[in-house]
């Protein structure tokens, strides 16, 4: 029996319920042959490739649509996050400089200009746009915090516009907290340190209505992410191909610092931060094996699973595989590394660390994505650091030489002889282009884009003690985590 396209996409829609995304797409495809125009096929196919996270197909659709269709928005958003995961920002940009011409008053195409300059370092671009993008829509609340950083002389109007904003009643948490954030990186780099912090604390406060977010279990997941390891084997690590190197760490520990700088060396390509290590897991399980919580499933999992993995991780990274290295930044990672180091026993682990009040309070005073939302606490902050060292302990014993420890001072202090000991352990040689790692072209994607486009400094270091008075709680509770990272570092510093 022939299906109608209404019938072949109800299909398609419960194919994608049970992530059956391969057929589904092939019936979406079956519908736009015979209805080219069919706006609800073009919407499904975009969600599909996006739900496979096959951005190169979402780019190839998304721009297909727009040729025929061009008042067709959605092909334009579609086009556009898929070109910017693909790193292809020279083209992203001249898709939204052309939607802007079309559409000279959307906002947010704007905002995502902006956005493409400032991941590509054209800071002054970034912050013409993201202004351009607030004069079209003053209630456009994200433009404000991602020009923050940008914005680094802010003006008495600047500020006085935010405080207005932030009177209005009726703000949704999310956007009460951008304007908070906002507020609190002007306030900070004029000096009024403590009315930063003020803001910090409402923004937080806001930010943390808006997420479902349960404490308790995550500290359960830190505690028993090494458990099912404890019992399997591990290969050596090994030689491949085709070499991961994973950074990884609590976040704004130095690691899209690391990432920089590796990614200055020729063998070496960026990913940034990806959730294919994620995907490929969640492909390979089985049903039963998704019923039990992250990772208890896997002690259960056998070697030829190990292995189709780790395969299924390097099929989808191998859009990255040109130079034999890449890197993988996804900071969390640090809580997987039994599964990286089975599935991929060539993969680099580098374990990225720093001076814990500096580490918890960049942390706190970072308006992330929904996915740290351990970050608006102080208390919660701390109490996952302690998790998450328990954890680190745990994985050093289990894998002996596997996992590099890179403490953030000691590459901001000694940056040469850590760069070539980094370099020694993944197996590369010296470039003298690591070095000059400000220079390197790529986009970066992270909260740090503006930072990493600097040489070495020390300004970071100790940050956190212009805030002294309101930490004072948060240095108390971690009073032995700071003595310990203390005298390891300077046993790291005096080994050079």
């Amino acid at each position: 029996m022939t299906l109608t396209p209404e019938q072949q996409l109800a299909e398609a829609a419960r194919l994608m319920r049970c992530s059956e995304y391969q057929q589904a797409i092939a019936l979406n495809q079956q519908v736009l042959q015979q209805q080219p125009a069919n706006l609800n096929a073009w919407h499904m196919l975009f969600e599909l490739h996006r739900l496979a996270a096959d951005y190169q197909l979402l780019a190839q659709a998304g721009i297909q649509a727009r040729q025929q269709l061009p008042e067709f928005k959605a092909a334009i958003q579609a086009a556009y996050m898929a070109l910017r995961q693909l790193q292809r920002h020279p083209e992203a940009i001249a898709l939204i400089q052309d939607a802007i011409k079309q559409y000279p008053a959307w906002a947010e195409l704007q905002l995502q200009l902006g956005l493409l300059y400032k991941e590509t370092a054209d800071f002054a671009a970034a912050l013409t746009v993201f202004n351009q993008a607030i004069a079209l829509t003053p209630t456009l609340y994200e433009a404000y915090w991602l020009r923050a950083d940008l914005l680094k002389q802010p003006t008495t109007t600047d500020i006085a516009q935010l405080r207005q904003l932030l009177a209005t009643t009726a703000l949704p948490d999310n956007a009460r907290a951008q304007l908070h954030y906002a507020l609190a990186r002007a306030l900070e780099f004029q000096g009024h340190y403590a009315d930063s912090f003020a803001e910090l604390n409402a923004g937080a406060a806001a930010k943390r209505r808006s997420l479902p977010y349960n404490h308790a279990a995550e500290l359960a997941e830190h505690q028993r992410s090494s458990l099912p390891f404890a019992q399997l084997t591990f290969d050596p690590a090994g030689t491949a191909e085709v070499t991961p190197i994973f950074i990884c760490g609590l976040p704004r520990s130095g690691s899209t610092l690391v990432e920089q700088i590796l990614s200055s060396h020729p063998a070496v390509s960026a990913g940034d931060e990806m959730f294919e290590l994620a995907q490929a897991t969640k492909e390979v399980l089985s049903q039963p094996q998704q019923q039990l919580p992250f990772p208890l499933w896997a002690a259960s999992m056998s070697e030829a699973q190990w292995q189709q993995l780790g395969q299924c991780y390097l099929e989808r990274t191998r859009h990255l595989h040109a130079n034999g290295y890449f890197t993988d930044k996804m900071p969390l990672n640090y809580k997987a590394i039994g599964i990286i180091a089975k599935a991929l026993p060539q993969a680099k682990i580098i374990h990225c660390q720093r001076q814990p009040m500096d580490t918890l309070f960049s942390c706190y005073k970072q308006l992330f994505a929904d996915g740290i939302a351990f970050s608006y606490s102080l208390t919660e902050l701390a109490e996952i650091y302690q998790a998450y060292q328990a954890l680190m302990r745990q994985w050093r014993q289990l894998l002996p030489g596997r996992i590099y420890q890179l403490p953030y001072e000691a590459l901001i202090l000694q940056q040469q002889a850590e760069t070539a000991s980094l370099l020694q352990f993944i197996g590369l040689d010296w470039a003298d282009s690591c070095l000059a790692f400000q220079h390197n072209p790529r986009a970066v994607f992270t909260v740090s884009s503006t930072q990493v486009r600097q040489p070495i400094f020390s300004n970071h270091i100790g940050f956190w003690q212009h805030y002294q008075p309101q930490l004072a709680t948060l240095a108390d509770m971690l009073a032995p985590d700071i003595s310990q990272y203390q005298q390891q570092l300077q046993l790291r510093l005096n080994r050079c």
